[in-house]
């Protein structure tokens, strides 16, 4: 089965922000506090910590693990740990 890559909102309440036209897998998992802008992507099997703020035009590569109180910039690409 494909993975749906299609733009979507991440579900988060108040402890989310998303700066929205984003696509992201429906598998990617972050914890509280995560803040994204817009024009980003996120492949499979990606997840966040707490606190973390991902800027604009940025691409984390699948697999990758973001650790809590991280901030990446604008037009970064990400792949394995940061």
């Amino acid at each position: 089965m494909a993975t749906d890559y299609r733009p979507q909102f991440i579900q988060g309440g108040d402890n989310m922000s998303n700066g929205g036209q984003n696509v992201i897998s429906p598998d990617f998992i972050c914890g509280d506090h995560f803040k994204i802008g817009s024009f980003c992507v996120i492949e499979e099997g990606v997840t966040a910590g707490n606190n973390v703020t991902i800027g604009n035009l940025v691409v984390i590569k699948k697999g990758s693990w973001v650790k809590s109180n991280t901030d990446i910039e604008d037009h970064e690409i990400v792949r394995g740990k940061l």
